[in-house]
C-alpha cells in the first residue's frame, strides 16, 4: 500500500474526530444555555414569587378559552376559597362577590377590556373573609393573538378602602355644617330638590327658627350659643328619620324635608316633637335664658312644586307663628289667608351663618370650648 493510501483513513478519522468534537461542543454550548435560560428563569420565578410576598396586590391571569382564574394565589384572602376559579367571570356575580352596586360598573369594564380599547380600571366593592365589603381597584390588561382573538387578561387587584374612607370623610366634611354636622345649605337644597323629583313623591318641609337664640349669645356667650344649637341639631336628628332631609341653612334656622309622607297628623305629630325638644332653658350666674321654636310647614306638591317656592311658603307660615306668640307650627295650608304679605327676599337676607371664625362641634371640641 502506497503511502498516500495509508494516510486516507487516517486524514477520515482525524476529520470524524474534529466532527465529533464540534458536534460535542455544540452540544455543550446549548447545555450551558437552557442551563443559564433555566437559572434566569428560576430567578425571575423567585423574584416574582419575592414581590408578590411584599405587595399587598393580587396579581391574576383569566384565559378567555375556559373563564379560568389562575396564578392568583392571594386572590383566596380576599374571597376566601380557592386560588384557582371556573367560569369565574359568572360565578363573581352569581355568589354576590362584588357589591350589588358595583355590578353594573363591573360588567362595563369587562365590555371595555373585551370589546374596547383593551384596558379598563374599575374601582368596586368585593366580599371579604370578614363577610363586610372593601374597596379594591381592579386594572386589567387584555392579550390578543396574532388575529386579534383575545387569548387571556393579565390584571392586579389593589386594596383602596383606607384611600376611599379617606375621600369620604373629606366630601362628608365639605358637605356639612362644622358646627351641628347637619348638612349644609347648599347640599340642603340640593338634597331636598332630588327628593322633588319623582311623580309620586309626596313631601313636607319645615323651617325651624329658634326664638330668642339671640338673647343666649348675647347674655350668655356664644359657647352656650354654640351649645344649644349642637344640642338642637343632635334632637332633630333623632326626630327624623335617616331617608328624611335636615339641614342647617341659617345662624339659627334649621330646614326639614320629610319623605314619603302619608298624611298631615304624621307632619304634625314631628312638629310637635320638635317643639318640645327645643324648649329649654339655660343659665349663668343667675340669669336665665329660654329658648323655643317657631315652625313653618309647607307640603309638596300641595303647596308648590318648587324647591324655592316651598321655602317660601314654609317662611310664611313661619312668619305668622312669630307674630302669634311663637313657641308653635303652623301648615301654610292653613294660614295663608292670614299670613301677612311676605317679603320675596326675606330667605336669601335671613341670618347667615357666622364666617367670621370657623366654628366647630361642640361635643367633639368640648376642651378647647370649656378654655376658652
Amino acid at each position: 500500500m502506497s503511502v498516500e493510501g495509508a494516510q486516507l483513513p487516517m486524514m477520515i478519522l482525524i476529520l470524524a474526530a474534529l466532527l465529533a468534537a464540534g458536534v460535542i461542543m455544540t452540544l455543550w454550548r446549548r447545555v450551558k444555555t437552557l442551563a443559564a435560560a433555566n437559572a434566569s428563569l428560576s430567578m425571575q420565578s423567585l423574584q416574582y414569587e419575592t414581590a408578590m410576598q411584599l405587595t399587598q396586590d393580587v396579581v391574576y391571569e383569566w384565559t378567555a378559552a375556559d373563564s379560568r382564574l389562575s396564578r392568583a394565589s392571594r386572590i383566596a384572602k380576599i374571597f376566601g376559597s380557592a386560588p384557582v376559579y371556573d367560569d369565574c367571570q359568572e360565578s363573581l356575580f352569581q355568589q354576590k362577590k362584588i357589591h350589588p352596586d358595583d355590578e353594573r360598573k363591573a360588567r362595563e369594564a369587562i365590555r371595555e377590556l373585551t370589546e374596547g380599547t383593551g384596558r379598563a380600571v374599575s374601582e368596586l366593592r368585593l366580599l371579604d373573609t370578614s363577610g363586610r365589603y372593601v374597596w379594591y381597584r381592579n386594572s386589567m390588561t387584555a392579550v390578543r393573538d396574532e388575529n386579534g382573538k383575545l387569548v387571556k387578561v393579565l390584571g392586579v387587584i389593589a386594596n383602596i378602602n383606607e384611600e376611599k374612607l379617606r375621600l369620604q370623610i373629606i366630601e362628608d366634611s365639605a358637605k356639612k355644617d362644622p358646627l351641628t354636622k347637619l348638612l349644609n345649605k347648599a347640599v340642603t337644597e340640593e338634597m331636598v330638590t332630588l327628593q322633588l323629583g319623582p311623580p309620586d313623591a309626596r313631601c313636607a318641609l319645615f323651617i325651624v327658627d329658634i326664638d330668642n337664640f339671640k338673647s343666649v349669645n348675647d347674655t350668655l356667650g356664644h359657647l352656650y350659643g354654640d351649645a344649644a344649637l349642637s344640642e338642637i341639631a343632635r334632637a332633630l336628628s333623632g326626630i327624623f328619620r335617616d331617608t328624611d332631609v335636615v339641614g342647617r341653612i341659617g345662624g339659627d334656622e334649621f330646614l326639614v324635608c320629610m319623605t314619603n309622607v302619608p298624611g298631615r297628623d304624621i307632619v304634625a305629630a314631628k312638629a310637635g316633637k320638635v317643639l318640645a325638644a327645643v324648649r329649654r332653658s339655660y343659665c349663668k350666674d343667675g340669669v336665665v335664658c329660654e329658648i323655643s321654636a317657631s315652625i313653618g310647614v309647607s307640603c309638596f306638591p300641595a303647596d308648590d312644586k318648587t324647591y324655592a317656592g316651598l321655602v317660601d311658603k314654609a317662611d310664611r307660615a313661619l312668619y305668622y307663628i312669630k307674630q302669634h306668640g311663637k313657641n308653635s307650627f303652623a301648615f301654610y295650608e292653613d294660614v295663608r289667608g292670614s299670613a301677612q304679605p311676605h317679603d320675596a327676599g326675606a330667605v336669601q337676607r335671613r341670618r347667615e351663618i357666622p364666617s367670621g371664625v370657623p366654628q366647630q362641634n361642640f361635643r367633639e371640641h368640648i376642651a378647647d370650648y370649656m378654655l376658652r
